[in-house]
């Protein structure tokens, strides 16, 4: 299995300005973890996910390493 079959193909872009309330409506209401972030060219910036949101609402000091993290770096 590659990336190719498994990503979504009606990608949805955000602005830079885009209110971090907005970012989770739209996770939420399209079933979505990430989107790119675009200049008004459409110019890649960026990718804005649902971690880097929950990040936002955590103390960094609580931050936990995600699931990947912890697949790809454990030496069991």
């Amino acid at each position: 299995m590659r990336a190719e079959d498994i990503m979504t193909r009606e990608v949805v872009t955000v602005r830079p300005e885009t209110p971090v309330g907005e970012l989770a409506r739209l996770f939420s209401d399209r079933g979505i973890s990430g989107a790119p972030v675009v200049d008004a060219e459409g110019t890649l910036l960026g990718v804005v996910t649902e971690t880097d949101l929950m990040r936002r609402i955590a103390d960094a000091d609580d931050a936990k390493p995600g699931w990947l993290h912890g697949l790809f770096h454990d030496p069991a």
